[in-house]
């Protein structure tokens, strides 16, 4: 993929709906992604922060010889004890906390929130709706990042372009680098099944292309809020166009060094309890 645009994008959430794996499984799952041919889409494993503390047996046999780069879901509660370090070093420096995620608090626990500027990226999630601005302001006073759910188990968990495009203008507008979880599971929009769980509804998916290829061009300055919309909402793999050094969208367009930066700096990853879908969608749409 051009530039990096999906380097180390897929942060793998095994353990989470629907996929439900057991923390040994999603472990074996990840070491296997971490030696397969499509490595370079994948980027850190989610894990819950109690599912980390029995000890380092949990990636011993695991490792490439190589500190596995993860992202820990801790409660708000939970900050003020948590200590990266002693967790890295329960398990003997096989892991390397890179980052911290948050469930949905209240903005004055984001402005409390220790780890913030210590090396480590802390993402907050921020529930679209009510209440998101007051979020957004407190997480750029604390100099750390936002989380979006941008779908979930059932079709109302799943925001508009026209919502999930005023949280990146928001987000823009602040500084905010910011990562997705949930629904990103194919590259492009489009209408999917959900699971068994909802009873085969339908719904009009988010394409996490679209969200890369937007957020991009928002952070260059090519575009603004209403043409977000409109690249989110974009169903035609066809309307873009990946040139080995740049990227077009239905004549916008963004050199190499936008897409770096835009990865870098505004749209770091996004999580998903699915590696195989991911990859396979690429592949269907010859990306891969």
């Amino acid at each position: 993929m051009t530039a990096g645009l999906l380097q180390e994008v897929v942060d793998y959430a095994g353990t989470f709906p629907p996929a439900r794996l057991d923390v040994s499984a999603a472990v074996r799952q990840y070491a296997q992604y971490r030696r397969g041919p499509a490595r370079w889409l994948l980027g850190r494993l989610i894990l819950p922060l109690p599912s980390l503390e029995p000890g380092a047996g949990l990636f011993r046999d695991t490792l490439d010889g190589l500190p596995w780069v993860m992202s820990v879901i801790v409660q708000a509660e939970d900050l003020p004890s948590f200590q990266p370090r002693e967790l890295e070093a329960l398990h003997e420096g096989r892991v390397f906390i890179h980052s911290i995620e948050v469930p949905p608090c209240e903005p004055a626990r984001i402005r409390r929130a220790p780890h913030v500027r210590r090396g480590r990226e802390t993402f907050f999630e921020v529930p679209i709706g009510p209440g998101a601005s007051e979020r957004l302001d407190a997480i750029a006073a604390a100099g750390a990042g936002a989380k979006v759910r941008t779908g979930g188990l059932e079709p109302r968990a799943f925001p508009s372009a026209e919502e999930l495009a005023g949280f990146l203008f928001a987000c823009s507008e602040r500084q905010i680098p910011f990562k997705a979880t949930a629904g990103l599971h194919h590259p492009f929009r489009s209408i999917r099944k959900l699971g068994e769980e909802s009873g085969g509804a339908e719904v009009l998916m988010h394409g996490f292309v679209n969200l890369a290829v937007a957020a991009c061009l928002l952070n260059a300055g090519v575009i603004g809020v209403g043409e977000v919309v409109e690249v989110l909402e974009e169903r035609d793999p066809g309307a873009f166009a990946f040139e080995e050094r740049s990227i077009e969208w239905r004549g916008r367009k963004m050199g190499v060094p936008d897409i770096q930066d835009g990865r870098r700096s505004f749209f770091r990853s996004f999580g998903a309890c699915s590696f195989e879908e991911p990859v396979e969608g690429l592949r269907e749409a010859r990306l891969l």
